[in-house]
């Protein structure tokens, strides 16, 4: 699951809380105009009853998958500290590809890691296979 897809997910939820706060308010509203309800107001506060309770289990719903889905960590970026990103740079001697693996995320998720933490990485290096091994120079050599 990318970032859009969560943003799209809170946004639903979001939408349905505000949705449900609208339903709570009409019910309210209801209730206070009539202090005996009729048969219609009576048809009316049980539809807007099960409107609340489809939206609340619409929001659990949500909820869960949401947890299920922080639990498999989709923004690795956050989940890592300065530290952590400088460790995997310095173990690797700056190669961001092999950080980025260390660090369970995409090459392209590192960079703006690197970005944030304003951390200053060495020359940009190349990868070179030489007897089926992979070795990282340094582009000027």
């Amino acid at each position: 699951m990318n970032r859009h897809e969560a943003r799209a997910i809170e946004k639903l939820k979001r939408k349905a809380m505000h949705n449900m706060e609208n339903f709570m308010n009409e019910l309210t509203t209801y209730l206070v105009e009539s202090s005996s309800p009729s048969k219609s107001l009576m048809k009316e506060n049980n539809s807007l009853n099960a409107k609340v309770a489809d939206l609340e289990a619409k929001i659990k719903s949500m909820s869960s998958r949401m947890n299920s889905m922080n639990a498999q960590a989709p923004f690795r970026m956050l989940t890592h500290t300065k530290q952590s990103v400088l460790d995997a740079l310095v173990k690797h001697d700056g190669v961001r590809e092999l950080a980025a693996k260390e660090l369970g995320m995409h090459i392209n998720t590192i960079y703006p890691a690197i970005r944030k933490f304003g951390i200053q990485y060495p020359a940009k290096r190349r990868k070179k296979v030489v007897k089926g091994k992979v070795l990282w120079i340094k582009k000027d050599q």
